[in-house]
């Protein structure tokens, strides 16, 4: 049973990361917890690919891009560290909805 447990908690661990909570539909149906985590997971790669498609978009132009560029770059390692929190508390079993993106629930 504690294999189980931990199994469930490295699961959850690979589905917070962005592009990752793939992993759920694979190998996490049943669980809750990795369901919640899949779904963070899943919020913080439509947050990475709308960044990505605006820094994309907004870099053509000289000034606003240079901007742009720069407060993605501050958002994109914002992301990282948030990334880098949930996994923890993921693989810890304790983790928390954050603020803004909590509340939000793509996998029913």
């Amino acid at each position: 049973m504690a294999q189980f447990e931990e199994d469930k908690k490295i699961l959850a661990t690979v589905c917070v990361f962005p592009f990752l909570f793939l992993a759920y539909f694979l190998a996490g149906k049943g669980s809750e917890y990795v369901k919640y985590c899949a779904n963070q997971g899943a919020v913080f790669t439509i947050i990475h690919v709308i960044c990505w498609g605006v820094g994309s978009v907004l870099g053509i132009i000289p000034l606003i891009g240079a901007v742009v560029g720069l407060v993605l770059k501050v958002v994109g390692v914002a992301m990282l560290l948030l990334t880098i929190y949930q996994m923890v508390g993921a693989y810890k079993g304790t983790i928390k909805p954050l603020p803004v993106i909590g509340d939000v629930t793509l996998f029913k």
